[in-house]
């Protein structure tokens, strides 16, 4: 049949096939397969700018450790590398407060040397509070049950007010972090 025609119509025929064979499988799915490949592109794009990003940031990555030491030192004294579990601290006896519903100031936690021992110190942290009675006993059991040390305690009460002021002095025992070769912090073993 196609040999039979001239040659323009030979071309118009096979190209009316062409177009008609694409408009089926346009409509059949290759819409779909065409946007799937086209977004890809833009998401390579994406990626290739968030991959960029991450390498600019690890690349900074001593000076943000530095920058982390350095803010890191602000519980203790100047130089302090016991900042670890000094912090830790703080914000266990912080959360404990929160959670039973007690407001206080800032705590910061301070350092102490244990004489006669290497490898542990002794984190302490002073906290004033106010509450009822009741309140004030589940505070002081959950601390007992933490297992926290009472260094002192000073529990006062007017008699005509029902809220007890506490004033606490709490410790735990930790282990003493050491600065290994390059700023890197370990525990002592």
């Amino acid at each position: 049949m196609l040999n039979d025609m001239p040659p323009r119509q030979k071309y118009l025929a096979m190209a009316t096939t062409i177009l008609v064979v694409f408009a089926i499988a346009w409509s059949m799915g290759l819409e779909e397969s065409f946007d799937a490949m086209t977004s890809g592109t833009t998401d390579v794009g994406s990626l290739q700018t968030d991959f960029e990003e991450n390498l600019a940031i690890l690349a900074k990555m001593p000076e943000v450790e530095r920058e982390y030491l350095r803010i890191g030192d602000i519980p203790g004294q100047a130089g302090d590398k016991n900042l670890r579990p000094a912090l830790a601290f703080q914000q266990e006896v912080s959360d404990i407060c929160t959670n039973l519903g007690f407001q206080f100031p800032p705590i910061v936690a301070k350092v102490e040397e244990i004489k006669g021992v290497e490898d542990y110190q002794l984190v302490k942290v002073e906290l004033r509070t106010e509450g009822t009675f009741q309140n004030t006993v589940n505070l002081l059991k959950e601390f007992e049950n933490r297992g926290l040390i009472f260094r002192d305690v000073d529990l006062q009460s007017a008699r005509d007010r029902d809220n007890i002021t506490a004033r606490l002095i709490l410790a735990r025992i930790a282990q003493r972090i050491t600065r290994g070769p390059r700023g890197t912090t370990r525990l002592n073993r």
